[in-house]
């Protein structure tokens, strides 16, 4: 009966619910850095290539 529950038990226990939450917060953090990473290099190169091209329409 203690072994079918344990995964409950540890599940419900108040430091591995802390240890849960920890590592759900630290891959949530990680996906969002990555999604701000992406977002933010993208617009930073269609800023840079429209940089670029204005540049270039304007030599020409």
């Amino acid at each position: 009966m203690r072994s079918r529950f344990f995964l409950f038990d540890i599940v419900f226990s108040p430091i591995s619910d802390l240890t849960f939450f920890f590592i759900i917060f630290y891959h949530f953090s990680k996906f969002i850095f990555i999604t701000f990473s992406y977002i933010f290099f993208s617009f930073f190169k269609t800023k840079y290539s429209k940089k670029c091209c204005n540049r270039v329409d304007y030599e020409m």
